[in-house]
């Protein structure tokens, strides 16, 4: 990547890099949130939080907060207080659960790297537009799939221009999204994706749930990926 990309301000996994190793999910949010002009950390120094943690469950994600991190709404073990914790961390705690997993324990990365207030602010924020930060994080992302090979890609949302989803399914030459799950808003989408790697092919499904900000995953489609990462 080019250093004028990977010294903005961003970070690049959710989960310690002892995830990153062979494993049934692969999960892919958008980019990370927050200002960058006051979280201006450069994603080449963010590469991934410690061993054993995870943004969604040790990190202070208040909107108000200014204290000097960590802060008070962390535990003295470096949890987040139940009780501090957003909408989204909640309902990527439960969709963790759902897998049989932690957040802690996933591989969980951003498809794009670089940090914004919102989708329609990264190119002000940051220079680049999607696509382009897509297309200098895609290869990176090629570098991962081919070593967790993963059966399950889950991105959160599943707007076509809004969320990874969309960006992944240009990747794999635009197959014919179909519900996962018929739950309204709680409910899901797919496809069936042959991605190129690092080192070959990988066949796999993409499975877009509701944004975790919004909305946690119904029990239905709960069910249903508790199935197939069982099956």
């Amino acid at each position: 990547m080019p250093e004028d990309l990977y010294r903005k301000p961003g970070a690049v996994l959710l989960s310690g890099i002892n995830t990153l190793r062979p494993a049934q999910v692969y999960i892919m949010g958008l980019n990370p949130g927050g200002d960058p002009a006051t979280i201006p950390a450069p994603l080449i120094d963010f590469i991934a939080p410690p061993n054993g943690t995870s943004a969604y469950t040790h990190e202070c994600w208040q909107p108000r907060c200014e204290e000097q991190q960590p802060c008070s709404h962390l535990s003295a073990n470096g949890l987040t207080r139940v009780d501090c914790l957003v909408r989204h961390q909640r309902n990527m705690v439960a969709l963790a659960a759902t897998l049989g997993e932690t957040p802690a324990t996933l591989f969980s990365a951003n498809a794009v790297f670089a940090r914004s207030t919102s989708k329609a602010t990264l190119k002000a924020q940051t220079g680049f537009g999607m696509w382009e930060w897509w297309n200098a994080c895609w290869p990176i992302h090629q570098h991962f799939l081919s070593i967790v090979r993963p059966r399950l890609i889950i991105t959160l949302g599943y707007g076509e221009s809004s969320s990874a989803f969309g960006l992944l399914r240009a990747q794999a030459n635009s197959p014919t999204p179909t519900q996962f799950v018929d739950e309204g808003r709680r409910g899901g989408w797919c496809f069936e994706a042959k991605l190129p790697t690092a080192d070959g092919v990988l066949q796999t499904s993409v499975v877009g749930v509701p944004h975790p900000s919004y909305f946690a995953p119904g029990p239905k489609l709960s069910q249903r990926l508790a199935e197939f990462v069982r099956a």
